[in-house]
């Protein structure tokens, strides 16, 4: 599992997208564990590619909400259709987590008040 800590913006904005989506109901400390399997989405569909589609719909959502309400950039260098296909790639792994799905986003999303000084 990737770090999970509520001082990383990816980790909080990944947290709430998915709250405010109905994906997950767990306060943030508890959700990065969440495996895929255990979100709204994944339980609703007993098929694997249903569960492509839902997952690429749920990525798109999410994306929506990183750029157009929480004002995140791409990363430099970093394609539109590559960062959703990152998060469909995990939201379809019932094994990776919350907090992988988070990890995923951090590469590929500059978050609102994100900066890359100490790095």
């Amino acid at each position: 599992m990737a770090d999970w800590n509520k001082n990383n913006r990816a980790c909080k904005t990944t947290w709430f997208t998915l709250y405010v989506l109905n994906q997950l109901e767990e306060a943030f400390p508890a959700a990065g564990a969440l495996t895929m399997s255990q979100l709204t989405f994944f339980t609703q569909t007993g098929d694997a590619q249903m569960r492509k589609v839902m997952a690429r719909s749920l990525a798109i959502a999410m994306d929506n909400n990183f750029r157009l309400i929480r004002g995140a950039k791409f990363e430099e260098g970093v394609k539109p259709e590559s960062a959703l296909q990152d998060m469909v790639d995990i939201l379809v792994n019932e094994k990776k987590t919350v907090a992988d799905l988070a990890a995923v986003n951090d590469k590929n999303y500059l978050f609102l008040g994100e900066t890359h000084e100490n790095i």
